[in-house]
């Protein structure tokens, strides 16, 4: 699955809701240069069509804005230790990130099955 978990209490909610269920969290990291330049993108329309696009046809100014508060959450995410491990996605494409989350969570599960946790 995947979502944004920004806080361990979003993580709990999660384990809770499914508690049979083994869980490795990967935290996606990109610098404020790469967050601006894919922010950008999307308000251009040159990127994923999310629905509703809430970025399409913003200006400049506020695409920024949105990166800085992007760069702000994951500070905090930095900050707090969120996630078993974190990917940085600079300069990597959505299959070279998507096998890093999948070896990342691989290797976790394993660790907890070996461990029996």
């Amino acid at each position: 699955m995947s979502g944004p978990v920004e806080d361990e209490a979003m993580v709990r909610a999660y384990s809770e809701a499914v508690p049979a269920a083994a869980f490795a969290l990967s935290r996606l990291h990109a610098g404020r240069r790469h967050l601006a330049e894919r922010i950008i993108c999307r308000g251009r329309g040159r990127s994923w069509a999310q629905p509703g696009g809430p970025l399409r046809g913003q200006p400049v100014a506020r695409l920024l804005h949105v990166a800085d508060q992007a760069a702000a959450v994951a500070a905090g995410m930095e900050d707090a230790g969120t996630g078993d491990r974190c990917v940085d996605t600079d300069g990597l494409t959505v299959g070279q990130v998507a096998d890093a989350i999948v070896a990342g969570a691989a290797v976790r599960l394993l660790s907890v099955s070996l461990s029996g946790q």
